[in-house]
């Protein structure tokens, strides 16, 4: 049977590398979309829309990233891991913040 550590950690690098590929294909799909507002359809106005879902795909993956860094501390929940998470979670939060404030 496997422990609980490797259990949360597999769990944490999981939550990890969906929001790196919600982050990987958002990009992919949205420079295959610019590149056809740009060259092929010549919609030059979409752009704002463009960075709007970008800007979502960015949120949710960031959402992912947080999920993860609270299942690392509950692994390890000394004093210094539970004040690494807090800046990392202020830093996202406001981050994502910043994103939906310009997606709007």
């Amino acid at each position: 049977m496997y422990d609980f550590q490797y259990i949360i950690s597999t769990l944490a690098f999981s939550f990890d590398v969906v929001g790196a590929i919600i982050l990987t294909l958002a990009g992919i799909i949205i420079l295959f979309r610019i590149f056809d507002a740009e060259f092929i359809s010549r919609k030059r106005n979409s752009h704002r829309a463009l960075r709007r879902n970008f800007t979502h795909h960015i949120n949710f993956a960031l959402e992912f990233f947080i999920a993860g860094d609270i299942l690392r501390t509950v692994i390890a929940p000394d004093i210094q891991s539970i004040m690494k998470l807090g800046a990392i979670v202020a830093i996202r939060v406001v981050l994502g913040y910043v994103l939906s404030r310009e997606s709007e």
